[in-house]
């Protein structure tokens, strides 16, 4: 329940919409402090912090850290991001991260663990709205997404090895290794 936190377009009331909820109470924060911060991981990120208080003006949802996602909210995740957005990746948009240039992380999907593909947005989109979009999957893109991801688990112990997938990876697009 986290969008990404790049950019947001959309109808200025739309947008206010989305935004238009209270600070986070500190006095419900909960888990280990260091330096005066709660830790996110035992909280919830302010990605998902905006994203659930926008849902919970029209249900109830209860999510209660970074890391806790129960298997029965992950079509109401899913309904929520094809009815109340339209996802583009970064480079597709035409943005590029000031902070880090030619990054992959929500620039290409592929390169993310956890981001949508267009052809995986469109899939969801087509599931939970009665207008239809036509689409061209993108094989390639899925492929890349997919040795990525396998990536990560065949390197599960080496952070070396998956470097060194994700940089190949990285190369044939043309991007900036991993350092």
């Amino acid at each position: 329940f986290a969008l990404g936190d790049w950019i947001y377009f959309g109808l200025t009331d739309d947008l206010r919409n989305i935004f238009s909820i209270s600070l986070i109470d500190k006095n419900k924060l909960h888990g280990e402090i260091i330096n005066g911060y709660h830790l996110t991981y035992q909280n919830l990120s302010p990605e998902q912090y905006v994203w659930i208080n926008f849902l919970r003006k029209k249900e109830d949802i209860r999510l209660s850290h970074f890391t806790y996602f129960p298997e029965d909210l992950n079509n109401k995740l899913e309904e929520s991001y094809a009815k109340n957005t339209i996802m583009i990746s970064a480079s597709r948009f035409g943005v590029e991260s000031l902070k880090y240039p030619r990054v992959g992380y929500a620039a290409k999907p592929w390169l993310s663990k956890g981001f949508y593909t267009m052809s995986e947005y469109n899939k969801i989109y087509n599931k939970y709205n009665k207008d239809k979009i036509f689409y061209i999957k993108n094989y390639f893109e899925e492929l890349l997404y997919y040795i990525q991801i396998k990536s990560r688990y065949i390197s599960r112990g080496s952070n070396k090895t998956r470097k060194i997938i994700v940089n190949i990876l990285r190369m044939f697009n043309g991007m900036k290794s991993l350092d």
